[in-house]
Parts: C-alpha cells; structure tokens; sequence
C-alpha cells in the first residue's frame, strides 16, 4: 500500500488542476486497448484506427504508445504535476519535455518497461533527442485525437472539480476523495492512500497536492517532480452517460 502523507499546510494549499498531457496519455492508454465501453465505441473505433495509421511509419511512435498502454509505471517524462493549475495548457507541459537528457529518459522507459506485463526492446529508442521527440509525438497524438473534442471534455472536468470543490466546503477533503479512483481513501488523519502495490509512501511538501481529473481513461496514476510535488490523476464524474429511465412496462391486455 502506498500513502501520500501531508501535513496541515499540505493539506490547506492542496487544489485541482487541468492537464491536457495527462488527458492526451489517457486517451493513448485507452486506444491501446480494445474497447470495453460501449459509450466510448464510436470514438474508440475512429481514433484507433488513425492511431494505428500513425504508427505504422514510426518506430519510435510505436514503441513509447505500447509503452504507454502497457506499464503498471508511466515513465516521469510524461508524468509530471501540470504547472499552472486549471489554466495548465500543453505548451507549458511539453517545454519541460527539452530539458530532459537521453539519458535520463532511456533509464526512465527502461524502469517503466520492467513495470510491464509485456516485453519491451527498446530498440526504437534509436538517434538522439528523444525529450524532444517524445515531446513532438504528445503534441500531435493530441492534435489529432484530443483536441478537436477539448471544449466538451474540459467543461466535463471543470464540472468534475467543482463538484469535488463542493465536497470539500461541505464535508471536508475525505468525502470529496471518495471514488475518486479505485483505491484512493483518506487514512488515519494525514495519509491518502493512493495504490494497494507495493512501494515507498511519499511525503507531500508544504505546496500540497494537485488532483487532475481526465476525461477518458478509467484508470489513475501519481504524478511526481522534485523535491515533493505530487499530482493524483483520476478519472473525472460523468465520464459514462447516465443511463435513460427504463422502457415502460407493456399495459395488461
């Protein structure tokens, strides 16, 4: 089990943030699967197959998407705290991407292809300036499959936070963590539990948490950057449409 701890002023300054990179990951972690919703068919269905279009002529493409669908461990690159809270745009997200060494990300997707429950040769990370071409991919993997539907999703997540906004006012910030994922829970009176693996708890600085919501995926993932910045990703309210009122029942004869 891993625990967030915070501390009272962690928790004060804790707060809600939009990320389009986040969101963009999401929705490749989903292409990269079959579809199992069925409110998701259609798009899935469209979007998988431009996807598939775009992979086939690049290697490095192909390999950090699969990558990306099959990890247990994001790689840090594409897992850091979005920087400007809800006005977070893309640009912001994607510069930090330039400042990272080969280096730093060969060992980075090589710790997040021992995370796999597939086989990963890293073979396509091949040439050089990978920050800056994973940086490039993210951009036009959301050019193509985010972006024209952005208006509609970010109203959904700003509908998310200020529902979970609410919450906090109401009941205070246990409640309004409830369902946010599968296992986050408030513990003790200090800790969020975050993931039933095994791993090292983390320390929250005096910043405090960032909680992000995104629109498509089902799943959730930590976000970290140094010192002791953490952001929770987790998968916004009404992401599923309700379901209608049920036929009415066929009138005696």
């Amino acid at each position: 089990m891993v625990l967030l701890r915070m501390s009272p002023i962690a928790l004060s300054r804790s707060r809600f943030a939009l990320s389009p990179l986040a969101e963009t990951v999401g929705s490749l972690i989903v292409l990269s699967k079959p579809c199992t919703d069925p409110w998701l068919a259609s798009w899935h269905g469209r979007h998988r197959s431009a996807l598939e279009t775009r992979l086939e002529a690049d290697p490095f493409a192909r390999g950090m998407v699969r990558l990306l669908g099959s990890t247990k461990l994001l790689p840090d690159l594409v897992a850091v705290p979005p920087c400007d809270g809800m006005k977070t745009t893309l640009d912001l997200e994607l510069a930090m991407f330039t400042g990272v060494s080969d280096d730093e990300v060969h060992a980075d997707f090589e710790n997040a292809a021992a995370q796999s429950w597939e086989q990963h040769d890293l073979a396509w990370l091949s040439g050089r300036g990978w920050g800056a071409r994973a940086a490039d991919l993210m951009r036009s993997l959301w050019d193509l499959h985010v972006a024209p539907d952005w208006g509609r999703r970010r109203a959904l997540l700003e509908r998310d936070v200020t529902y979970r906004a609410g919450l906090i006012g109401a009941h205070g910030w246990p409640r309004a963590l409830q369902d946010m994922s599968r296992v986050s829970a408030w513990v003790g009176v200090d800790s969020i539990r975050f993931s039933d693996q095994p791993s090292p708890d983390r320390t929250v600085g005096d910043e405090g948490m960032l909680f992000v919501p995104v629109s498509t995926s089902s799943g959730s993932w930590l976000c970290e950057a140094p010192p002791a910045q953490y952001a929770l990703v987790y998968p916004a309210r009404g992401r599923q449409p309700r379901p209608g009122p049920p036929p009415p029942r066929p009138s005696p004869n």
